[in-house]
């Protein structure tokens, strides 16, 4: 049985049917009491917060013998969390997990880190073994993943717990949360809204399609190996495409074009793809969509989606 925590997340539930497919065993689990879409799924659902010890009685005796740790909170344009949710929840809330792996003799541990936690340590090709710099507003969300790294990588020293911590770059696929960039950029575009572009809109994201993702933590629990890999796609692309491309889209299906307009910059660091040298080695990871094949390959499926509900 593979434990999936977070599994409510775009990520997890993504993660939850693949598994599922392959024919795996699968339990889902997440901070609300039940969620409807592993019901019409059939996959077996419990409420497991976490940063709440009694929670874990709810996965006892469940045979698990894998965990995915998705569960975290993170930061949005609409909402920054505190400083004591991001550590109690991202960062000591995996204690009670690998606590319970030890416990329950687990024999994977997948751990889902960012690459926020690079900070401004980061460049194009930055390697895992670069000393991590969190800065600017999504510092103490990148600190509490960072913190969970080192949580996890002494658990595999002191306790033998066979653990792989990835750290993904942006995962693009959903778009149905409108906070996340892609779906608010399109939906403000498609609205006939002004898009405002931060500083010289040359901002790189190293961006991974929900697939790519999937096939890496697939990797990653059949691996012997252990230790830190990046997930990317390891081809850079800048805001100016991501636009761009929104805005060629919005031509094609309006025959109107979109008023972009350039704000000043919060902050100050220019972006960066991260290296695939280690995960390509030791994970045999190689991603299908590359850079503006990503952004491509959602709009593609948004058009597909949308065609399909008229």
């Amino acid at each position: 049985m593979i434990l999936i925590t977070g599994a409510s997340g775009f990520i997890g539930r993504n993660l939850a049917t693949y598994l599922l497919g392959k024919g795996d065993d699968v339990l889902a689990s997440g901070r609300r009491e039940q969620d409807e879409f592993f019901n019409e799924k059939g996959i077996p659902y419990v409420k497991l917060d976490i940063s709440n010890k009694d929670d874990f009685a709810n996965i006892d005796n469940k045979n698990i013998t894998k965990i995915v740790h998705l569960a975290a909170i993170v930061p949005t344009q609409k909402k920054v969390h505190s400083s004591d949710e991001y550590i109690s929840i991202n960062g000591n809330g995996v204690l009670n997990l690998l606590d319970f792996s030890i416990q329950n003799k687990i024999q994977k541990f997948v751990n889902l880190s960012s690459l926020s936690v690079y900070g401004a340590a980061g460049e194009n090709g930055v390697k895992e073994d670069v000393n991590l710099e969190p800065f600017g507003a999504y510092a103490d969300y990148a600190i509490a993943k960072i913190l969970a790294e080192l949580f996890t990588g002494k658990y595999k020293i002191d306790h033998q717990l066979n653990a792989v911590t990835l750290r993904l770059g942006y995962v693009f696929g959903d778009n149905s949360k409108e906070h996340l960039l892609l779906p608010r950029l399109l939906r403000k575009a498609l609205n006939g809204e002004e898009l405002l572009i931060e500083g010289t809109g040359e901002f790189i994201f190293d961006v991974v399609y929900v697939t790519d993702c999937i096939d890496a933590i697939n990797l990653a629990l059949n691996t012997p190996n252990t230790g830190i890999y990046n997930m990317g796609s390891e081809e850079p692309v800048t805001l100016n495409q991501i636009v761009g491309a929104i805005d060629d889209y919005v031509h094609k299906v309006t025959d109107k074009r979109t008023v972009i307009r350039h704000i000043e910059s919060k902050d100050s660091k220019p972006g960066y793809v991260m290296s695939l040298e280690k995960t390509k080695k030791f994970l045999g990871y190689q991603p299908k969509y590359k850079g503006m094949e990503v952004i491509q390959k959602v709009l593609d499926d948004y058009h597909e989606n949308r065609n399909g509900s008229l």
